[in-house]
């Protein structure tokens, strides 16, 4: 009798808990972290990350909730570009705006999209995927970080407190710049890089003469306020950086199989789409508003004189491929992804 009423007890109970509702997952929280300012292409609130974010949280049916920590708002170290990566693989931030050319020795590879070759961002930035997933970058797989999207910003160009007009004006002119490749760029144009003030400070640099001017894109002589001090621009191509989107690995493992389809679905080359298309979009937006400034001037080079700083920075390709037989098939790789690209005989996978 005792056994029947306990086995009874034990079906109802049963009963009861098939009944009960299943409690909701709490919401899993990315945090993104950068040393970019607010409001800018990245962070801005219809920017990529929160772009990003939305089409995330939305396909993940809300499990998962993106919050921007732009300016390095997320401690101290978040306002230095060179610690994004550890940032990342310390798990201080879930994920970042890694600048790989920050981190010397990491991304060997990444170096060669610091050579002049690309037109624009798109372009380069599905090239540059496509060689990650081909296993050719150097870096790219890691325990500590999984890469969610590769991009390359659009070509940097010269910026200057001083007008030049020809490759002559450029003797003696200390240029901030970032990374060997670019360094070389300076040099062989016959100016003096100076790799110790960081983009965050290239402005104030310039406005105090430390340095005389940059190599950046039209987009970041704005978001660095570089414009305010900088009023002279010379458009030609002279090199890019790379960037990488990165989340840290464990917080990627541990996703639920829901969150992470949300992830996977939104990263990738449509991650690597979004991001060149808004790099071209705002390029040209933000170049526009630069030339109808009274103040600033922009000098697009004549066919000789522009054939006189090509042959100059020639020699700074030649020299990268000499470097090593790896530098030699990366750049014939990536001359040869770009071609199919610009064809329209391949898309990065």
């Amino acid at each position: 009798m005792k056994v029947s009423h306990a086995l009874s007890a034990f079906a109802l109970a049963g009963t009861m808990l098939a009944s009960a509702p299943v409690a909701a997952q709490d919401p899993i929280t990315i945090r993104i972290a950068t040393f970019l300012p607010p409001n800018g292409l990245f962070t801005g609130a219809e920017g990529v990350f929160a772009t990003w974010g939305k089409q995330v949280e939305a396909d993940s049916g809300g499990l998962v909730k993106v919050q921007i920590f732009p300016g390095g708002t997320l401690g101290a170290a978040g306002r230095d570009p060179s610690a994004q990566l550890k940032m990342v693989t310390d798990g201080v931030a879930d994920m970042s705006f890694i600048i790989p050319t920050t981190t010397p020795g990491r991304f060997p590879d990444d170096s060669v999209f610091g050579l002049p070759a690309a037109e624009n961002s798109l372009e380069a930035s599905l090239a540059y995927w496509t060689l990650s997933q081909a296993g050719i970058m150097r870096g790219h797989k890691d325990d500590g970080f999984h890469v969610l999207g590769l991009c390359v910003n659009p070509p940097n160009t010269l910026h200057t407190k001083d007008a030049v007009t020809k490759l002559e004006d450029l003797k003696g002119l200390r240029l901030q710049s970032s990374g060997p490749e670019q360094q070389a760029i300076i040099r062989a144009l016959g100016a003096a890089p100076i790799g110790t003030v960081s983009v965050r400070d290239v402005a104030e640099a310039i406005s105090r003469g430390v340095v005389d001017g940059t190599l950046k894109d039209w987009i970041a002589v704005n978001s660095f306020r570089i414009v305010q001090s900088a009023f002279h621009h010379v458009d030609i191509p002279l090199g890019s950086a790379t960037i990488m989107i990165a989340m840290n690995a464990e917080k990627y493992r541990s996703l639920p199989p829901k969150a992470k389809a949300a992830v996977d679905k939104n990263s990738g080359e449509a991650l690597v789409r979004l991001m060149g298309t808004r790099f071209d979009g705002a390029l040209a937006q933000n170049k526009e508003k630069i030339a109808k400034d009274s103040k600033h001037t922009i000098v697009a080079l004549d066919a000789k004189e522009k054939a006189r700083w090509d042959k100059a920075v020639e020699g700074v390709i030649a020299d990268w491929r000499k470097q090593s037989p790896e530098n030699d098939k990366l750049w014939a790789a990536y001359q040869k992804t770009l071609g199919e690209i610009r064809g329209g005989k391949r898309a990065a996978r």
